[in-house]
């Protein structure tokens, strides 16, 4: 494996033994603001309505 696989699993290590399933685990992944947050799931939910 790569060291960059490998920095993520452990990462994921690190997250679940502190009990944080939330957290960012993958290097390099942007840390959204909250309105970039609610913009997305916004976004998810009006596709999701589109396509049912």
């Amino acid at each position: 494996m790569d060291n960059e696989r490998l920095k993520v699993i452990e990462n994921i290590k690190i997250a679940i033994s502190e009990g944080n399933l939330n957290k960012k685990v993958e290097e390099g992944d942007p840390v959204l603001t909250s309105e970039q947050r609610e913009e997305i799931i916004s976004n998810f939910d009006n596709l999701k309505v589109r396509t049912s």
